[in-house]
Order: C-alpha cells, then sequence, then structure tokens
C-alpha cells in the first residue's frame, strides 16, 4: 500500500499530461509575481466624449503619462474582435461576430474557434497568426490574466479572451463569467459590477504578470443603439413620433457619458492598488463609436514606469500623437522584458508644454478632416489635369487656326486666356496642398477659402511674368521644393495627413516623403534643373558636371533615413537623374563641340561613344547594387520591403519572392483598374503618344529648340517606369512623377503660338 502511495504524483502527472490544458497555470508557467503591466480596455469612447465627461482618475493619468491616436485598420472590418486579434498578432486581423466567444476553462479560458480564426487569417494579404502574444508569454514564463467581458441578454460577447490567447486559443488565468456582472432593467440587460471586478482584480494580480481588462458597460450601450433603426426603436419602446428618436439617441449620449463616469471611478480604485513607479498601465480604446467607425482611430494612454509625460510615438509611424495596431504588441512584450525579434517599439516623447484631452481631439479633427476632404480634392485635381490634356490636344491639333483666329476673334483670346491660368492653377496645386495643411484650418470652410486664397494670390504674383514660361514654370517648382525639403527637416509637419499626401487614417504611410509627394518633388527637381540648364545653355564653361551635387542632393532627400525615407524612390531618382545628367552632357557636347565631337583628333572612332553609354550604366547598375546592399544590411535604418527582397534571394527563398511579386502585380493591376490616379496617367500617355505621331510634331520642334527640357523629360519617362516596378502603389507614383514634366510640356506648347 505504502509503495502503492509514491505511485500517485506520477499517474497524477500523467493525468496532467494525458489531459492536456486542464489547469493552464500548472506546468506551463512559472510566474514572477511581479505585475509588470496592466490594460483597460473603454471601447465604442470617442475623444469629444472624454472631454466631455468628469473623468478626474483619467486626467490624473493624462498628466502624468502620454497619449496618442491609434490606427486601428484591421485586415477586415473594424469591430471589437478584429482588432483584438490584431492587437495579439501584431499584424493586422481579420474576425468575425462568430468568433466573440470565451468559454471558463479550468482557471483560465479558451476561444474554442481558434482553428476557425487561424483558417480565416490565412487567407489575407496579411498573413497574421492569431495567439502570437500569448505564445510569447508562456515562452518567456509571463503569466497573463483576462477580466470582464461585454455580455448582453441573449449573447455572449467575450473578445478580450481573442486579445490574450496563445494559438491554441487558451488563456491561462481568467474571470470572465456571469459572477462579474449584474442585472439591469436597460434593454441590454446586463452591466459590469466593478465592485467584483477590483475583488477578482486583487486576486489576479497575485500571481499575473500582465492583466487586461474589458470594462463592457460603454460597448453595450454603443451595440445597442447602433443595433436599431428608428422603426424598431419606436416599436420596442413606445415613442409615438419619428422624431423623437433623436432624443432616444441624445439620451443614449447620457448613458454613455455616465458609464465613463463609473469607468472612471474604478480607475481609482485600480489606482489605489498599483504602484506606477513599477507597474504600466494602459487605458484604450481599441474599437471607435459606430459613427466613426470608418476613420478607423482609437485611442491610447500610457502611464506608469518609464513613460515621460506626453505624446505616444512609435518606430513605425515615427509621428508624436500617432501608433498603430500592430505597435500595441510591443508595448506588452517591452513591459514583460521579451525580445521577439521586431524593430517595432512605442516610446513617449516629452511635450513642449502640459497636453490635455483637447490637444488630442484637435489632432483628431484635424485627421480626419483632411481625410474627408482628401478624396474630393483628388478628384477635382485630376478632373482638370485631364480637362487641360483635352483642351491642350484640341489646341495642338488645330493651333494654326487658333493661332490666326486668337489674333482676330476677341472671344477665342478670352478662352487661350482662360485655358493659360487654368494650366497655372493645376501646376501650383501641390503647393497649396501642402500650405493648407498648416495649423489653424479646423473647418472645411476654412480649408476650401484659403486653397482659393492662396490660388488667387499665386495667379496675380505670377501675372508679372506672364510671357516668361521658363521663368513662371521655374518659381512654381522652386517654391515646391523649397517647401517639401524644410518639411522634411521640420518632422514632416505639412506633408503629414496632406490633401495630396498620404493619410494616418488609410495607414499605408505615416513618415518622411510618401509616393505621392515623391513624384511630384522629383518631377519638378528634373523641369528645374533642366530649365536652369536653358537658362545657362550660352555659357560654354557651365558644363553639366555644376549640375551633379544637386542631383545627389535630390537624391538624399528622398531616400534619406531621417529624411524622405523612401528607398524606392531613392532608386527611381537614381535612373531619372542618370538619364538626365547623359542627355544633359549629350546636349551640352552637341552645343558647343559640334556633332562630329568624337570623329576629332581625341577619338578615333564612334567606340568613344559607346565607351561613354556603356560608362553611365555601369555607374548607375553599381550605384544602384550599392544601395540595395546597404538597405539589405540595415545601415540605412529600418530594412525597407526592397531589402527583404534582396534577403530572400540571397537565401533562396524563391516562394517568398514569387509571392511577393504576385502580389505587386495584384496591387498594381488592380490600382490601375480601380485608382483615379490610372485615368490621368493613361491620358497623359496618350497624348504624349500622339504628340510624337504629329505629321509636323510639336513637341519634336519644341524639344530641338529646348535640349535640356527634352534630358529632363526623357529622365521622368525612365523614372516613371521603374517606380511602377518597385513600388506598391506604382500607378500613383508614376502619374505624380509625369505631372509636371507634362503639365509643363503643355504650358509651354500652349505658349509657343
Amino acid at each position: 500500500m505504502k509503495k502503492n502511495m509514491f505511485l500517485l504524483p506520477v499517474l497524477f502527472l500523467l493525468f496532467l499530461g494525458v489531459t492536456g490544458r486542464a489547469d493552464p497555470v500548472s506546468g506551463d508557467f512559472l510566474s514572477t509575481g511581479k505585475l509588470n503591466n496592466v490594460w483597460v480596455i473603454i471601447d465604442q469612447v470617442s475623444l469629444s466624449e472624454l472631454e466631455e465627461a468628469s473623468t478626474p482618475h483619467l486626467d490624473y493619468l493624462q498628466k502624468r503619462g502620454a497619449f496618442s491616436l491609434i490606427n486601428v485598420r484591421t485586415a477586415g472590418v473594424v469591430e471589437a474582435e478584429s482588432t483584438y486579434l490584431s492587437l495579439n498578432a501584431g499584424k493586422r486581423c481579420q474576425g468575425s461576430k462568430l468568433t466573440q466567444t470565451g468559454e471558463v476553462y479550468g482557471r483560465g479560458a479558451r476561444n474554442e474557434e481558434i482553428a476557425a480564426l487561424l483558417a480565416l487569417n490565412q487567407h489575407t494579404d496579411y498573413k497574421a497568426e492569431p495567439g502570437l502574444l500569448g505564445d510569447l508569454a508562456r515562452e518567456n514564463n509571463v503569466l497573463i490574466a483576462v477580466l470582464g467581458n461585454s455580455d448582453v441578454k441573449g449573447r455572449k460577447n467575450r473578445s478580450i479572451v481573442s486579445l490574450a490567447m496563445d494559438r491554441d486559443g487558451f488563456v491561462p488565468l481568467a474571470r470572465i463569467d456571469g459572477s462579474i456582472l449584474k442585472e439591469t432593467a436597460e434593454p441590454w440587460g446586463y452591466e459590469s459590477d466593478f465592485q467584483a471586478y477590483l475583488e477578482a482584480f486583487k486576486e489576479l494580480k497575485k500571481e499575473a504578470n500582465t492583466i487586461f481588462i474589458e470594462t463592457g458597460n460603454i460597448s453595450r450601450i454603443e451595440d445597442y443603439f447602433a443595433s436599431i433603426g428608428k422603426e424598431d426603436f419606436n416599436k420596442a419602446n413606445g415613442v409615438k413620433a419619428r422624431e423623437d428618436f433623436s432624443q432616444a439617441v441624445k439620451k443614449g449620449k447620457e448613458y454613455k457619458l455616465t458609464a465613463l463616469e463609473r469607468i472612471d471611478a474604478f480607475l481609482g480604485s485600480l489606482l489605489n492598488s498599483l504602484d506606477l513607479e513599477e507597474t504600466q498601465l494602459v487605458v484604450l480604446s481599441l474599437t471607435p463609436p459606430v459613427p466613426e467607425r470608418s476613420y478607423r482611430l482609437g485611442w491610447i494612454l500610457l502611464a506608469g514606469r518609464e513613460v515621460k509625460s506626453g505624446w505616444l510615438a512609435s518606430t513605425s509611424t515615427r509621428r508624436a500623437g500617432f501608433i498603430t495596431i500592430a505597435d500595441l504588441l510591443s508595448v506588452f512584450t517591452a513591459a514583460n522584458g521579451i525580445d521577439y525579434g521586431t524593430d517595432s517599439l512605442v516610446y513617449s516623447l516629452k511635450a513642449e508644454s502640459q497636453l490635455d484631452w483637447s490637444v488630442l481631439s484637435e489632432l483628431y479633427r484635424r485627421t480626419v478632416l483632411i481625410y474627408r476632404l482628401r478624396s474630393p480634392y483628388i478628384k477635382t485635381f485630376i478632373f482638370f489635369q485631364i480637362v487641360a490634356i483635352f483642351l491642350s490636344f484640341f489646341y495642338v491639333s488645330f493651333r494654326k487656326r487658333i493661332g490666326t483666329a486668337w489674333r482676330k476673334n476677341r472671344l477665342v483670346g478670352i478662352i487661350s486666356d482662360i485655358f493659360t491660368y487654368l494650366l497655372i492653377a493645376i501646376l501650383v496645386q501641390p503647393v497649396n496642398a501642402l500650405l493648407v495643411s498648416l495649423p489653424g484650418f479646423e473647418t472645411e470652410y476654412y480649408l476650401l477659402f484659403f486653397l482659393l486664397f492662396f490660388l488667387l494670390l499665386e495667379l496675380i504674383l505670377l501675372q508679372g511674368y506672364t510671357g516668361k514660361r521658363f521663368l513662371q514654370l521655374y518659381i512654381i517648382t522652386t517654391f515646391l521644393m523649397l517647401i517639401i525639403t524644410v518639411d522634411l527637416f521640420n518632422n514632416y509637419r505639412l506633408l503629414a495627413d496632406s490633401l495630396l499626401g498620404y493619410s494616418s487614417i488609410i495607414g499605408a504611410r505615416y513618415y518622411g516623403l510618401g509616393n505621392e509627394y515623391m513624384g511630384f518633388y522629383l518631377g519638378a527637381f528634373l523641369i528645374n534643373i533642366g530649365i536652369s540648364m536653358e537658362f545657362w545653355k550660352e555659357k560654354r564653361n557651365l558644363t553639366p558636371v555644376y549640375s551633379l551635387p544637386f542631383f545627389f542632393l535630390m537624391i538624399y532627400m528622398i531616400g534619406g533615413v531621417n529624411l524622405g525615407a523612401n528607398f524606392g524612390g531613392m532608386l527611381t531618382a537614381v535612373l531619372a537623374s542618370a538619364v538626365t545628367y547623359y542627355q544633359f552632357t549629350e546636349s551640352w557636347r552637341e552645343s558647343f563641340c559640334g556633332k562630329d565631337y568624337y570623329s576629332q583628333e581625341r577619338y578615333s572612332s564612334r567606340q568613344g561613344l559607346a565607351r561613354k553609354k556603356w560608362l553611365f550604366i555601369v555607374t548607375g547598375l553599381f550605384l544602384i547594387s550599392f544601395l540595395l546592399l546597404l538597405d539589405y544590411l540595415g545601415v540605412m535604418g529600418r530594412r525597407s520591403h526592397i531589402g527583404l527582397a534582396v534577403e530572400k534571394l540571397l537565401t533562396g527563398d524563391w516562394q517568398w519572392l514569387k509571392g511577393t511579386i504576385l502580389r505587386k502585380l495584384k496591387m498594381n493591376l488592380s490600382l490601375l483598374k480601380w485608382t483615379i490616379w490610372t485615368r490621368v496617367l493613361l491620358a497623359m500617355m496618350a497624348y504624349l503618344v500622339y504628340l510624337q505621331k504629329k505629321p509636323v510634331p510639336p513637341l519634336q520642334e519644341f524639344f530641338t529648340r529646348h535640349p535640356y527640357i527634352k534630358a529632363s523629360f526623357q529622365g521622368a519617362l525612365f523614372g516613371s517606369l521603374l517606380t511602377m516596378l518597385v513600388n506598391d502603389s506604382g500607378v500613383v507614383a508614376a502619374a505624380t512623377l509625369l505631372f509636371y514634366p507634362v503639365m509643363s510640356l503643355l504650358y509651354c506648347l500652349k505658349a509657343e503660338d
């Protein structure tokens, strides 16, 4: 009997091994017992509601900690299941209401739909793996706990489990059952019992290193009012008049503010149980309220250990006041001392002055304003480009007749002048789109007013240079390059969320020179340097070599790590610069040495020309290869997607390369089909082909008189072809790169007569 008793522990351990995870705490974790961070999720709360409600504890944390907006774009619809999964995986994930499950499992919890979630996300472009957070925790002996739910009458909502689970769907410690709720007479049926929350929290903190808390109440209120229509609400609540629904919505707002104030009181109780010198406290809203969900912006407040008072930023955004949902995993890993091989990092920045919620709200409103106006502005901008191309087509086709009629008919002259001013108005739009990014334009009316004001001012100023087309173009392109260059040294204050640039809501880029303004910048530079050479083309001693420093400076501005940070744009700039500079040297040679230069004593044959061309080609290839190597080695900062492709090429990961190439082709084909930039790009190409095929080509006549402009134009064409290959949004980059060369050409051809 005594011998058999010694076998009992062994049998017990074997039983645990067979049953697997009846109690995930046992055997899998060696918790230190130190509480590293606490997450309090207050979903579906807007910043305006935070300002309106009385929240003294949140205000205290805000003054002590740092905050920012969060881009909560997911791989699917922006809802709790998708946002929670995205935080968990450190990538954009997709969930559904069918997977909002979480069942009690021993002392922990389990998402029973984990297999479906894994399969669902394998078919997205991001190939995220739900469960990464939980796996990292288990591998590093970090014990996780979850507390709370958003259950309503008749339906469980326990997405909090998805936020903290591992790839088996498990969370080691959990309190997600009905014992932490209390019934209410309101239609949603339940509300969180924060006294029960507090007691559960005190028990969980004895073991857990990280605790995730879902407050729940506001989500219940918001989901209820979002799920009913006017007629349904009237029928369910006995409302007699349809207009009374607005009163019900107002009442819903009051519910939310009351719930927010109760959550704030709960935060006060938590603060009494925490030492912010040892523990980080994270308060965040991952899922925006239903009316604001299309903007995909949440918010986060971080306070406690090693957090400076001010703004939050991340290595992926490099912007004070902006992080992404994929960055949030690094907040968890950093607090728990976990290194999982990512270069994503969230950090705090000390503000110049004391911040409050109104400052973050203003950033939010400004971002949303630009986002709302961006699409109609771009559509209008492109529409007038196409109109200008059509008018130029008409003008070039009948230019001789129009030239004669212009001198005889006043109406034709007026139309001709209107066309001239239309072209100038189009050419200055990239400048104006940056100028209205200045602070102070708080509404659509202010912004539109100043767009018109800047346009009128520019037309008046440029009026003095009528007849001096090159000087007008030189002034416009110089001004654009100057603004962008200064802004690149000034933390992208204008480029970030400009009307023609990248958007923090779309989330493709947050810093540096996006593909849109990379194209404008490079195209403006090429035209500018071409005009400069035209101004000095009579000076024999001013050889093209004097332009080289400007080419190198432009390339550095586009690709510099802490400047444009656009590696694909830098490769484009290298090729465009090489082609342009080569043509500069050829034009200079023909102007001052004669076309028989290579038949002189210096060269015995035309082989010298061939050697010169090959020298340019080899030098260009060497420079591009060198830049690729620097990107691959990470010398230039974070490795770009092109540097990653070089790594995969060297390691022989052909499957990844094949998938990437197909994805890029698919993306560019999709953009060709759907983006409005395709229309103007095709219009430009069709117009250029037409100019080349004319019996007496006006384009050739113009280029013969202005060879340096021709050189710049050729450089832009080659650059646009390359940028289609190396950029995901190659269509957009190609269209903006050709903007200044093509529109300048239209303007110059119009001025010929």
